[in-house]
């Protein structure tokens, strides 16, 4: 729970269909001698990936507004003088880490009954925003938000070895199976795709449960004595 006791506390993001509730942000920039603003920025990809060794990570990519051109500062007297942070430009508890990913296929995480093969992930939600259409005439920046299009959810799943029939401990995928391209439908009980990260700090977690996948063939290396893995893409 919020308060750290109770049952556990669960929020449940829902997208929306209306392109006006997505958030702007300005964003500030400081670099060497000013800050640089940059206004109107939306999101237009948002990825989680894992890999063995590594905090999970999360990117966001921006699109909108060119520089914010009335400032006066530094190189070509477009930045803004820089100033040193107060306390109320922090944020005042520890930032979230993740430190640990779970992938369950066609089930809910359960326990120990997540994938113990899988080597790295990512995954990645795009709004295809349609810049050229954030134009005006005698403008040379965009004059509106760039309009979000069909969304995609996509991503990447690497193996740390080729599964065949033998191989499968916790639902993964064989590697016959996934030649012609796999689709597999899924239930709000039983995800298609499930996938968990954690935190330093226990009973904290991020779950993506994906109830239709669509997979795509396979890919496999070897390369010396390297040893063979498996990867594919999925939408």
């Amino acid at each position: 729970s919020q308060s750290g006791s109770g049952s556990a506390y669960t929020n449940n993001l829902t997208e929306s269909q209306t392109a006006t509730a997505y958030k702007s942000f300005t964003v500030c920039v400081g670099r060497d001698k000013a800050e640089h603003r940059f206004l109107g920025q939306v999101i237009d990809e948002l990825s989680i990936s894992a890999n063995i060794n590594e905090y999970v990570m999360i990117t966001a990519t921006l699109t909108g507004a060119g520089e914010d051109s009335t400032g006066t500062a530094g190189p070509g007297s477009k930045g803004f003088a820089l100033a040193a942070p107060t306390a109320s430009d922090l944020h005042p508890n520890d930032a979230y880490h993740f430190k640990g990913a779970k992938v369950n296929f066609s089930s809910a995480l359960s326990g120990s009954n997540y994938s113990e093969l899988v080597k790295s992930v990512e995954l990645s939600w795009s709004l295809g925003r349609d810049v050229d259409n954030s134009y005006a005439l005698a403008s040379d920046t965009c004059t509106i938000a760039p309009p979000p299009t069909l969304r995609e959810i996509s991503g990447t799943i690497e193996f740390n070895t080729v599964i065949h029939g033998a191989d499968v401990a916790n639902g993964e995928l064989i590697y016959n199976d996934l030649l012609a391209g796999l689709l597999v439908d899924g239930s709000a009980s039983t995800p298609a795709l499930q996938f968990t990260f954690g935190s330093d700090t226990a009973d904290e977690e991020l779950t993506v449960s994906l109830f239709k996948v669509q997979y795509e063939a396979p890919e496999t290396s070897m390369s010396g004595r390297d040893t063979q893995t498996m990867s594919l893409k999925f939408y």
